[in-house]
């Protein structure tokens, strides 16, 4: 994931993490090259920094080889109501809180 271009993607985004590659490789040899592609999620902001557009792409040897935009259209809420009675909160006792002290040090001076 990352904000800017599909097309142009940092450099540095291009050099696949071992997760990635872990995760690259439980796909199967009979999809060809398409099991070598990187997929991403790009947020493209407008000119108040608002998500305009998230595009799912895919890039082959460094080389962009799909784009499929998602149009955001319409308001998209950050809260929705809650019509279902929420269970009340319980009370927790307050923590024990201690200095973290040394076993080795504790230990001399116990002797």
């Amino acid at each position: 994931m990352y904000k800017g271009s599909p097309s142009c993607p940092e450099e540095r985004r291009l050099i696949p993490s071992v997760e990635a590659m872990s995760q690259m490789s439980f796909l199967e040899p009979q999809i060809g090259d398409s099991a070598n592609i990187m997929w991403f999620f790009v947020i493209e902001v407008d000119e108040e920094l608002y998500a305009d557009t998230i595009s799912l792409v895919g890039f082959l040897d460094g080389v962009q080889v799909v784009d499929y935009p998602i149009q955001i259209e319409g308001f998209i809420p950050v809260m929705a109501s809650v019509d279902k009675k929420l269970k009340e909160p319980i009370k927790l006792d307050k923590p024990a809180i201690s200095i973290k002290t040394d076993k080795t040090e504790k230990a001399r001076s116990d002797e």
